[in-house]
């Protein structure tokens, strides 16, 4: 699920494939869905596996090709690390993961073609992330022309217990300077780096849902006394402006 030419061919389509997949862990069946956004690639459709898609006109067409084809047995050669944000929630050994992407054609709200909308897990927690307007997405696609940026967390069907949450593949954005997680439930706010942050759902509503967490994103100011940086870099005005 990518977009090399000559592989498929959609209209109406979002960028969003998603997969689900049911497991038993001891004795309980457990569902949990997998997402690809083919912009960033690297997305496998097992032979005969059920995908799902998301169309948003009336008339969508999607096509699948010769080309679409993989053989997973071969070798590959790697790629570099998609320029997305991961964040992770995980309880032992279950993890559920949301994505955010800054691209130049995508806005704050909910895209239809950019933004994968959140499925439901059963048998676990469930995270995502909140457009502007509400709708809780697993991919979520936002206009990368800010100075700061707030996106809201979504934790839902999390029983009481430990859990720890964790901001991945930071370093495939360069231009953002200072990533914050605000904790609401706690009134503690966290510099984002590569230590997890460890908290706890209790029978409080707030302890979890979507009011609890939010990360806000921020750009370096441009400081036009002593600059060190090109200015596609960072964001103005800033000191001395």
């Amino acid at each position: 699920w990518d977009t090399t030419e000559g592989a498929w061919t959609r209209s109406g389509v979002s960028n969003v494939m998603a997969i689900r997949k049911d497991t038993t862990v001891n004795g309980s069946v457990r569902s949990q869905v997998t997402y690809h956004d083919a912009t960033t690639g690297g997305g496998v459709i097992p032979a005969g596996q059920a995908f799902w898609v998301r169309t948003f006109n009336a008339s969508p067409a999607l096509s699948i090709h010769e080309k679409a084809k993989v053989d997973t047995a071969a070798s590959v050669t790697p790629q570099p690390a998609a320029r997305q944000i991961i964040v992770s929630l995980r309880q032992g050994n279950v993890t559920d993961a949301a994505y955010i992407l800054f691209t130049d054609e995508s806005t704050d709200g909910y895209d239809p073609l950019f933004d994968g909308r959140k499925l439901r897990n059963y048998g676990m927690f469930n995270l995502s992330t909140l457009t502007a307007d509400t709708v809780a997405l697993a991919i979520n696609s936002v206009t990368r022309a800010f100075c700061s940026k707030t996106i809201a967390l979504n934790i839902a069907d999390a029983t009481p217990g430990s859990y720890t949450l964790a901001i991945s593949n930071l370093e495939s954005f360069p231009d953002i300077g200072t990533i914050t997680l605000t904790d609401h439930f706690t009134g503690t706010s966290t510099t984002v780096s590569d230590a997890e942050y460890n908290f706890t759902v209790t029978h409080d509503p707030a302890s979890h849902g979507r009011s609890r967490f939010a990360l806000t994103f921020e750009k370096d100011q441009l400081d036009i006394n002593t600059p060190k940086l090109t200015g596609g870099d960072v964001c103005a005005p800033g000191p001395g402006s």
